[in-house]
């Protein structure tokens, strides 16, 4: 089991983040946990069969690749 902890972050890159990690074949388990709702902090945990900072690279670029992609889907 791999731990990140994320300071000044909340429920939506916690939710991001352990949602792209299960799109993974690798991963058998993720979730974040945020212990208290003023709490700026989370923890992301998760299992992999793989390089926990691979899988973490991996993840971080699918999630940027998503961003830019709606990015140049607005129309300003």
């Amino acid at each position: 089991m791999y731990t990140i902890y994320l300071n000044n972050e909340d429920d939506t890159i916690g939710n991001l983040v352990s949602k792209e990690l299960l799109k993974n074949k690798k991963i058998t388990f993720a979730s974040y946990n945020k212990q208290h709702p003023f709490d700026k902090n989370i923890t992301i945990e998760f299992e992999s069969k793989d390089d926990p900072n691979k899988i973490l690279q991996n993840t971080i670029e699918n999630i940027q690749k998503q961003i830019d992609n709606i990015l140049k889907s607005i129309i300003i």
